[in-house]
């Protein structure tokens, strides 16, 4: 779900991590890092470069 909520530029991280019910930003920040290797912001970074091509 937070993959999908990152895939619309509309919503910051902050927006997102509080939707998903996390306390704070860095929490999210370094939960989704945990699972998926890379931050929010790269993920959404590498998934702008991606649409692009």
């Amino acid at each position: 779900q937070s993959k999908r909520m990152l895939g619309n530029p509309a919503m910051t991280i902050d927006q997102i991590s509080r939707t998903l019910g996390f306390s704070s930003p860095a929490y999210f920040t370094r939960t989704f890092r945990k699972l998926t290797g890379e931050t929010p912001s790269d993920f959404r970074s590498k998934r702008g470069q991606a649409d692009v091509r």
